[in-house]
């Protein structure tokens, strides 16, 4: 009888063990999908928000536009500018001045994109 009692015992441990680990992996894999869902719900506000930015924005037309929207605007590591193509000038001396001042905030050029009747310009802080 003794021996019976210790393979039950061992039996219930062994059981008792399983579900201990079942349950671990239940609440790792729950966790997985919380955090997934939520870096998924942060992607969508993002880019609802920045559709939202876009859908408001409209293209700098002067040079004072330019200089108060970078002075104002340029906090975060990447930033755009949204340039109509009238104050691209064919020598660049405009572009040139633009420049100055955001080299001065630290940002760096990082490519362009051509729309119709503007330019949105990338950059990045150093």
């Amino acid at each position: 009888m003794n021996s019976y009692f210790l393979i039950a015992l061992s039996i219930g441990i062994i059981v008792l063990v399983s579900c201990k680990q079942v349950a671990s992996k239940k609440e790792a894999k729950a966790s997985t999908e919380n955090q997934a869902n939520s870096a998924i719900n942060q992607t969508e506000t993002t880019e609802q928000n920045t559709k939202t930015t876009e859908a408001k924005r409209a293209p700098l037309k002067t040079l004072q536009e330019a200089a108060a929207y970078i002075s104002t605007n340029f906090i975060n590591a990447e930033e755009t500018l949204w340039v109509a193509d009238e104050l691209n000038d064919n020598i660049g001396m405009n572009m040139a001045l633009i420049m100055d001042i955001i080299f001065k905030k630290g940002y760096m050029p990082d490519g362009f994109d051509q729309k119709e009747g503007y330019r949105i310009y990338k950059y990045k802080k150093r």
